[in-house]
């Protein structure tokens, strides 16, 4: 009988109440109803036996609720072998918390061996933070050999600013030393930002060793241009034999356009023999034009033999 008050704690009232369960429900629905707590459940059409696996069922449902610390977890339905069981998992539940920081984390449960290692943890993740510099550090928690820890990361942080010229460098924490090096690597940015042409060069800033290079590299630039024809080039930046090669460049150029037939062709710059060879190129081209009837096949250019071929290559292609 104390088993059936369990169930009928655990269920409700409501498993009592007229109509739960229709006349044609097994005993067997019904039990399987209880058993997961389903609507519809009727404690009055179970047996004793019913009764009592009914009630381990709940217990263990209600252990599992209380062990993992559910809402659904009501301690009264426990016995005192569980109720410990429960209690060892709460602390446990509670010390895991507190090492993840996690606020619901209650410090007053905590034996002293697990509140030394929380702290312990706790000071280690603010002796990191710190140390990266972040927002989340709280130096009021660092010990004096954490203070020296933090310190040397942040001094070590700033040179590493400073070399890289970062708007976050504070040059009066430097040493000397440092003070030197970070100059030493702004002036090597700077040489290589003036070698690249960038705007932000600083020329004054310059030695006379670096100046060369400069010169040399702003050099060797517009060579590149006037090789390729680039606009920017500047001729009169140019050697006697570098005037020589963007001129042989040019003519090259000129050529490969001539014999593809673009505008940008210039046949005054052609030799005989380059000239014979567009033409050549030329006539070539619009017979393949006539051919294939596009718009800029020129049919007063073809010759006897050409127009004949182009004639017999357009009847046959018509099927004619």
């Amino acid at each position: 009988m104390a088993s059936y008050f369990v169930v009928l704690g655990v269920l409700g009232l409501s498993a009592l109440l007229p109509g739960a369960a229709t006349a044609q429900r097994s005993a067997s629905d019904n039990l399987q109803k209880c058993l997961k707590s389903q609507p519809g459940c009727n404690v009055a059409e179970l047996s004793a036996s019913e009764i009592q696996m009914l009630s381990v069922a709940l217990a263990k449902r209600v252990l599992e609720q209380c062990l993992a610390g559910l809402n659904g977890c009501d301690p009264t339905f426990l016995s005192p072998s569980d109720l410990k069981r429960v209690e060892e998992a709460a602390e446990k539940r509670n010390y895991q918390n507190c090492l993840a920081g996690s606020a619901s984390c209650d410090p007053t449960r905590l034996t002293p061996e697990q509140a030394k290692e929380v702290r312990g943890r706790y000071q280690r993740k603010v002796v990191d933070q710190c140390k990266a510099g972040t927002a989340l550090c709280d130096p009021l928690v660092l010990d004096q050999a954490a203070q020296k820890e933090v310190q040397a990361a942040a001094m070590k942080r700033n040179l590493e600013a400073c070399m890289n010229g970062l708007a976050t460098c504070n040059p009066m924490l430097l040493t000397k030393e440092q003070v030197a090096a970070a100059r030493a690597a702004m002036a090597a940015r700077n040489v290589e930002r003036c070698k690249s042409g960038a705007a932000d060069c600083d020329p004054l800033s310059l030695t006379e060793a670096s100046l060369k290079e400069v010169q040399e590299a702003r050099r060797k630039r517009n060579f590149e241009k006037c090789l390729s024809g680039s606009v920017g080039c500047d001729p009169l930046g140019l050697s006697s034999e570098e005037v020589r090669s963007v001129a042989e460049a040019a003519k090259a150029r000129n050529l490969e356009s001539c014999m593809a037939g673009r505008a940008s062709c210039n046949l005054l710059q052609l030799t005989k023999d380059q000239s014979e060879a567009v033409a050549r190129a030329a006539r070539k081209r619009n017979v393949s034009n006539c051919m294939k009837g596009l718009p800029n096949c020129d049919p007063a250019r073809l010759t006897a033999p050409e127009a004949a071929a182009v004639a017999a290559f357009r009847r046959k292609t018509s099927g004619r």
